[in-house]
């Protein structure tokens, strides 16, 4: 007999047991209750969802979306603004039922949000393979972190052997010791202000919409103290850079979450090798697994994709599939797939 299905809308003032469901089917702190509230306080920019198998009573599926601007309209995601977007599966509930409920669902939300295009991201390629293949106008569309395993690389393994003199590793980290320059903690109202002034400046100087401050202060009342460290490096009143990183205690994973660089100090100083090499030795003294980089695209000419491998760091894909949703991109899909074939 074929699975059925209920879904259940899910409130931020009413989550039930989402957070031990998500820890549960694998989600990370960007699948949290707080994570949401984070983003959108009063829950009304984006919609969250539990799929419930009606025979078991068990939930199979948790996926949270939201809009986002993409092309000339908007697209609805998963999880948007996390570094990791994948929708939670029940890998034994896993099968093709479920997998058309989840787009159903998803084309249902696109709708409600105006919202041309749908987007589906996953723990494996499996489910993208098989939404490609039932929809033909869908076309997969990876993305993915770059992540350094600390089993595999601890910090004195990185420094003896990883690190290159072509890479100058050593001596951009070197270089702001020698000259006074310390990485220290984020403790008072001003230091705060100063990270989000550079973070600001080195957001607008890469041409992406930076977050506004009261974000950084929901991070801090939304999530545990011990989950959020922002560092500044600094010499006296001189600041080069700072650095927001979240700690998933729970899955032991760091993520180096939000950039702040001083785009007046000298470019040959490097101020983000120093700060990545600090989060990396800190992470490694909590015990922790891995430290993930960020979303980045697996493009080995990118130098930020190069600038992170440098530090151990090895792509780590999250596979999606990108669906239209109206009539209107349809035929941009389509035309979309005739290209990968021709290609």
């Amino acid at each position: 007999m074929a699975k059925t299905y209920t879904i259940i809308t899910v409130t931020t003032n009413n989550p039930g047991s989402w957070d031990q469901d998500a820890f549960r089917l694998g989600g990370t702190l960007f699948h949290g209750i707080p994570w949401r509230r984070v983003l959108d306080p009063d829950g009304t920019k984006s919609d969250y969802f539990r799929i419930v198998n009606r025979e078991t009573g068990r939930t199979v599926a948790l996926a949270g979306f939201a809009t986002e601007r993409y092309h000339l309209g908007l697209r609805l995601t998963p999880f948007p603004s996390a570094d990791i977007q994948t929708i939670l599966m029940d890998p034994e509930s896993s099968c093709p039922r479920l997998l058309r409920q989840l787009v159903a669902l998803g084309f249902e939300t696109a709708h409600n949000r105006k919202a041309s295009w749908l987007r589906l991201v996953f723990n494996n390629s499996l489910s993208t393979d098989q939404i490609c293949h039932r929809y033909l106008t869908a076309f997969s569309a990876p993305v993915g972190t770059m992540a350094l395993d600390l089993a595999a690389h601890p910090p004195v393994h990185l420094w003896n052997t990883f690190f290159s003199k072509q890479g100058c590793q050593q001596k951009y980290i070197l270089r702001f010791k020698k000259e006074g320059f310390t990485i220290r903690e984020a403790t008072t109202p001003e230091d705060h202000k100063t990270f989000y002034r550079y973070y600001d400046q080195n957001m607008r100087s890469i041409r992406a919409e930076p977050f506004p401050q009261n974000h950084f202060h929901r991070l801090q009342a939304e999530l545990p103290p011990e989950d959020v460290r922002t560092t500044l490096l600094a010499r006296g009143e001189e600041t080069a850079g700072g650095l927001l990183t979240l700690l998933d205690h729970r899955r032991c994973i760091a993520y180096l979450r939000y950039v702040a660089l001083n785009h007046d100090f000298p470019n040959h100083y490097h101020p983000l090798y120093a700060l990545y090499w600090e989060a990396i030795e800190h992470t490694a003294s909590l015990g922790f697994a891995a430290v993930d980089f960020g979303l980045t695209s697996n493009n080995e000419n990118d130098p930020i994709f190069r600038l992170k491998k440098r530090f151990g760091c090895q792509f780590k894909p999250q596979p999606a599939v990108v669906i239209p949703a109206k009539p209107s991109a349809i035929l941009s899909g389509t035309l979309r797939l005739l290209q990968k074939k021709i290609a």
